[in-house]
């Protein structure tokens, strides 16, 4: 009989205060990002505003490389190959609730703004893709893309600081 062993699949992340996010864009190329982050064990959730650029990336390429980082985007870990899922309902709040325990004064001031626009933030699941272990919970709830909490009538824009267009 094969023997569980119960080691920590998110050790490489640990201590960091984020995790450099690297998701795919349509054409190949990696757009990364430092994310706050709060763990449950081999769950590691990632939160973010629903109109960002990540989460469009993410809904086409749910496959994602994370490294510990520091909030300003130093990378200060080896890199581990995950899929990212978003959760909704319970399971989006219980990750919700990993994640600003690690600054709650921060998260307080972001999802406050947030809520006054209009919005509540996405909530991703992600498991190490080699994780063969079964989620620890009993029901993720997840939401796919023509459910999503995103209002898909406004265009998703992101910030391009180099790009201008002329006329």
């Amino acid at each position: 009989m094969a023997e569980r062993r119960s080691e920590d699949v998110w050790a490489p992340v640990r201590g960091q205060r984020a995790v450099m996010l690297t998701t795919s864009r349509r054409d190949g190329r990696t757009v990364s990002t430092p994310v706050g982050y709060g763990t449950d064990g081999s769950v590691l959730y990632v939160m973010t505003d629903p109109g960002a650029g990540k989460v469009k990336r993410l809904r086409h390429t749910p496959t994602v490389t994370l490294a510990a980082s520091t909030l300003r985007g130093e990378v200060k870990g080896p890199p581990v190959t995950a899929v990212a899922t978003r959760v909704a309902g319970a399971e989006a709040e219980h990750g919700r609730r990993r994640i600003t325990a690690t600054n709650r004064l921060a998260w307080f001031f972001l999802l406050r703004r947030a809520r006054r626009a209009g919005r509540d933030w996405a909530v991703y699941a992600v498991r190490r893709s080699d994780d063969s272990t079964t989620a620890e919970h009993d029901h993720i709830d997840t939401i796919d893309d023509t459910t999503d909490a995103v209002d898909t009538a406004q265009p998703l824009t992101t910030a391009r600081p180099h790009t201008q267009e002329t006329s």
